[in-house]
């Protein structure tokens, strides 16, 4: 559900409760967004007895911590498939 809301770019940006593992890095707090509000009634009216607060928080903050490497994967898919491309040329 999140992937379809929030690209990996914004998330980077957040953090569940907007506390910072490190220094450098300062993230806004997730819960208490429009957003979280909104996925947490989702979750409810869809998962019904299943989704617990704190299955939903732990998921959400999984979710936001892997942004960062899923936006890197994304892009080293990407650039494989543009070199890909470059190196076909050469096959023919």
């Amino acid at each position: 559900m999140l992937r379809r809301i929030l690209q990996d770019e914004v998330a980077e940006l957040y953090s569940l409760t907007g506390r910072t593992v490190l220094k450098n890095s300062s993230k806004k707090p997730f819960i208490g967004t429009d957003v979280s509000r909104l996925i947490f009634s989702a979750c409810q009216k869809v998962f019904k007895n299943l989704a617990t607060e704190v299955k939903v928080k732990e998921a959400v903050r999984d979710w936001l911590q892997q942004a960062k490497v899923r936006k890197m994967r994304r892009m080293q898919r990407q650039e494989k498939i543009v070199e890909g491309d470059d190196t076909s040329e050469f096959l023919e």
